[in-house]
């Protein structure tokens, strides 16, 4: 779990990198339940983001939302939770959370290459609505010039080619790398897919 991130920033990291996730929103209480209507909490397959409290109405909601996940599809989900027999809350009250679930579905653009053309896209990629994965097979490139931006991951010192064979369906691909015989193997890996 990431409290520290907040919910907001949360989804605009998922949405750049494709990411699916839930949104866990209090919509309604009634008596002593640890927050407050309009309070949210964002569930990955693997993170959660800001919280709804902790505790065991937290875990059951992320473990909820996680299952509807598996599921690829969009949906909303309302659940009433009594926190004291449901969860074994001391606060006694009972909580509605809807959780919504988005599945973004922008293609991942692959750029193989840090030169400076490489670099120079990247600065504009990065104010762009998309995930990039950009990857390199030298170790010890240093893209200096380049803000962090949450739609880029960077994959430096890794094998290119397997790389480029570990990409999921729709991938987009673009070769720029140092090296003639690489980007042959690069694409004629592309090629094959």
């Amino acid at each position: 779990m990431n409290p520290f991130i907040r919910w907001p920033e949360a989804i605009t990291r998922c949405e750049a990198q494709s990411i699916p996730y839930v949104i866990a929103t209090v919509i309604g209480r009634e008596g002593s339940v640890p927050r407050e209507p309009g309070s949210k909490m964002i569930v990955t397959a693997e993170h959660t983001f800001d919280t709804l409290g902790g505790g065991e109405l937290e875990f059951m909601l992320t473990k909820k939302a996680r299952e509807h996940l598996l599921t690829g599809k969009p949906d909303q989900i309302l659940e009433k939770i009594p926190l004291a027999a449901a969860a074994g809350q001391c606060c006694g009250g009972s909580v509605s959370i809807l959780l919504e679930v988005f599945c973004p579905s922008r293609p991942l653009l692959a750029v193989f290459g840090a030169g400076h053309v490489a670099c120079a896209l990247m600065t504009i990629l990065s104010q762009l609505p998309i995930p990039v994965r950009w990857i390199d097979n030298r170790d010890d490139i240093v893209a200096q010039a380049l803000p962090e931006a949450g739609n880029i991951q960077r994959c430096f010192g890794a094998d290119a080619v397997k790389e480029l064979k570990a990409l999921p369906a729709g991938a987009q691909i673009l070769i720029l790398t140092h090296n003639h015989q690489l980007d042959y193997e690069l694409l004629s890996a592309a090629l094959k897919r």
